[in-house]
């Protein structure tokens, strides 16, 4: 006799506004499905690539909520996920970026929210793929941007060519924060 059990595990960031400017802390609610009866998940925080909080979730639990301290001016990415153990597998949740805009009073540097980690990037060939953004500049109501693609093609001996090199760039008049596939944030 065989018994199957199959888990769901998601993760869902509950009415968070990806569009807003902080200037404080900030509350993100969120919650697990995919809990069978008397089981939990663990969620876990990181914020701009190093751990911050985890947390344990209930299958009784609705909703829960987590506080973010203040960051320094700019863009901070936040992931977001949960596992859970089955017997002796380990199972992942979806994995939920925010792209967090902090602004501080005084500090006119532009802002550009890019809520992807490169890194997990998987793009298909022939396929097109959004790259959704946001952009501030304090003290203006236009921010200007510049979004360039650049290939280098390289000619083999046996005549063939190749792509070397991609690169994506994200611009705006002080900050570059795409280049060479990654992010640089500043």
């Amino acid at each position: 006799v065989w018994t199957i059990n199959t888990v769901k595990l998601g993760l869902l960031i509950d009415n968070f506004n990806k569009t807003a400017l902080y200037q404080n802390t900030v509350d993100i609610n969120f919650r697990v499905t995919g809990l069978s009866e008397d089981s939990s998940a663990t969620v876990y925080f990181e914020l701009d690539g190093q751990p911050i909080y985890n947390v344990p979730f209930a299958s009784t639990d609705t909703t829960k909520q987590y506080r973010l301290a203040k960051q320094s001016h700019g863009a901070h990415l936040l992931k977001v996920y949960a596992t859970t153990r089955l017997g002796i597998v380990d199972v992942s949740s979806n994995i939920e970026y925010l792209d967090i805009m902090f602004r501080e009073e005084g500090n006119n540097t532009p802002i550009i929210s890019w809520p992807y980690d490169p890194a997990s990037l998987v793009l298909e060939q022939y396929r097109n793929q959004d790259f959704n953004y946001s952009v501030f500049t304090p003290g203006q109501d236009v921010s200007e941007i510049k979004l360039t693609a650049k290939l280098k093609y390289i000619n083999l001996n046996d005549g063939q060519e190749k792509v070397e090199e991609q690169s994506w760039e994200l611009t705006s008049d002080w900050n570059k924060v795409v280049n060479d596939q990654f992010i640089e944030r500043t």
